[in-house]
């Protein structure tokens, strides 16, 4: 009498077939998982581009013109940091009058990219004081790196002028010639003409009408 049942070629076709459904449910849920995390990097650097931008615009905003023993402005530009001097956003506390502030950006590799990160330290008779805790402004998924404008309309890697600043600052990905995020530099004054004019301030009263 036959008795019902697999028999073994049978029962490695079927698992076989198991075998196969199985790889292309995994399949799919890897493409699915890899699908979902490349939206969310996406949206981190997109908040991240927006966020770095709005903080270097108000920067730019309140930079200042503040000359070392010879003049020349305490600037620094390069490709990977750029040290701005700039009005503290609250001029005075307790009825005292705030210094000025050195904000000090920088971008060092990271994981998955570049990471730009922003310091402030303090500034007294043009010495530099010790800069707080970097915050962390963008993680990028690409390089990145600083560009300065000069008076000719052309962006530069380095900034070398020692008289005069950039009239822009950028931060891009190195590939691009035309620079992604920009913040204009205001036309900058010195910080003895901060508060407007006065006895040890070298502009006329007629830039300030």
């Amino acid at each position: 009498m036959k008795e019902d049942g697999f028999t073994l070629v049978e029962a490695l076709v079927a698992l076989v077939l198991g075998a196969m459904v199985l790889s292309a449910v995994l399949s799919t849920v890897r493409v699915a998982a890899l699908g979902a995390a490349r939206a969310r990097m996406a949206t981190s650097d997109a908040e991240g581009f927006a966020r770095a931008g709005t903080i270097l615009s108000g920067d730019a905003a309140h930079a200042l013109w503040i000359g070392d023993d010879a003049g020349r402005p305490v600037f620094l530009g390069r490709s990977d940091e750029i040290d701005l001097p700039q009005a503290p956003r609250q001029a005075t506390s307790g009825g005292m009058v705030r210094p000025p502030v050195m904000v000090v950006y920088r971008i060092r590799p990271g994981t998955r990219g570049a990471i730009l990160t922003r310091a402030e330290a303090p500034m007294a008779g043009g010495a530099i004081g010790g800069a707080a805790e970097p915050v962390v402004l963008w993680q990028a998924a690409g390089r990145l790196e600083f560009r300065f404008l000069d008076a000719r309309g052309g962006w530069l890697r380095d900034w070398t002028a020692r008289d005069a600043m950039p009239r822009a600052l950028a931060v891009t990905d190195p590939a691009l010639e035309v620079p992604q995020l920009v913040a204009a530099l205001p036309d900058l004054v010195p910080l003895a003409c901060a508060s407007g004019p006065g006895p040890a301030c070298p502009l006329p009263r007629e830039a300030f009408q």
